[in-house]
């Protein structure tokens, strides 16, 4: 079972760390290896984007605490992903309102980061989940 929460280290230092949004099973016979497809958002902003080629060990460690309320809230899986994307960057990097890495409408760079109504999102998502937005940059 890949649970929520886990993380996975890449290969290559200047790629990001990715967190699972969704838990999945995945049957293994000892020894073997499978290629799955799991749903994930970046750990970090500014490192680069993982490609078809990357590839990821399992950490030891799961997520941080908050990551976990969030990750876990009721609310969290029915936002959009750049919510859910920007909320999790929220809690790992603590940017200003202007200091999030740029999110296009798909996945990947390119577009802007959260607006304002975004902003007001993350607080009451964060709110939802029990995690105080006050303690959080973008949010005061």
């Amino acid at each position: 079972m890949v649970t929520i929460g886990t993380l996975f280290d890449p290969a290559a230092a200047a790629t990001q760390v990715m967190v699972v949004l969704r838990g999945t099973s995945v049957d293994l016979a000892p020894g073997s290896s499978e290629k799955v497809t799991l749903e994930v958002a970046c750990a970090e902003m500014r490192d680069d984007q993982p490609g078809a080629d990357d590839s990821f060990q399992v950490r030891a460690t799961q997520a941080s605490t908050s990551v976990m309320k969030l990750l876990r809230s009721a609310r969290f899986p029915s936002e959009p992903f750049r919510i859910q994307q920007f909320a999790i960057w929220t809690l790992i990097e603590n940017p200003t309102a202007s200091g999030y890495a740029r999110l296009g409408s798909g996945i990947g760079f390119g577009g802007s980061g959260p607006s304002s109504e975004g902003l007001d999102t993350i607080a009451s998502l964060l709110t939802s989940a029990g995690i105080d937005p006050a303690k959080y940059r973008a949010l005061q």
